[in-house]
């Protein structure tokens, strides 16, 4: 297998109180998955510790070659944010943000939240630009209680409060 990340932010994520919890996320749009590394990676094609939207390594189909998305799958990943306890991935190609619990200690983990759509096997473009629906969401940032997302397909920022 090989790592071919298409966006790189918010590489590291605290996963707890502890340095010892630090773990470092990279978003491989590409192959339809975050890969999680429990340390920094020091070595060309490094083995993550564990990965999310994929069931195996070798893996790289959208919603795991699924027709829908489900709390397992990914489709286009394009960024990621961290606050105490809590991953955020912008999942573009469902149009919606994934929420899982830190640290991440098992392949494939289910998102514990999801915003943007009405439930999580729905990942199709929403024909509405309401508040909290998304058009290929890019990058968001947590604030407080709340989030910023740039729904870029939608060319807006919007500011919402988180589903937890």
């Amino acid at each position: 297998w090989q790592i071919t990340p298409r966006v790189l932010t918010d590489a590291m994520a605290k996963g707890g109180d502890d340095s010892n919890d630090s773990q470092f996320f990279i978003t491989d749009s590409l192959n339809n998955r975050v890969l999680v590394f429990n340390s920094l990676p020091v070595s060309t094609g490094a083995a993550p510790s564990f990965r999310i939207g994929q069931i195996l390594i070798t893996d790289s189909s959208a919603n795991q070659g699924g027709a829908s998305p489900n709390p397992n799958s990914l489709s286009g990943p394009r960024a990621l944010a961290f606050r105490s306890g809590k991953l955020a991935i912008a999942d573009s190609g469902n149009h919606r943000l994934t929420f899982y619990n830190l640290p991440i200690t098992f392949d494939n983990p289910a998102a514990t939240h999801q915003m943007g759509q009405p439930n999580f096997s729905t990942g199709t473009l929403p024909g509405t630009t309401a508040k909290g629906t998304f058009s290929s969401p890019k990058d968001m940032l947590f604030d407080g209680n709340y989030i910023w997302v740039q729904d870029a397909g939608n060319n807006r920022m919007q500011y919402l409060a988180l589903p937890f």
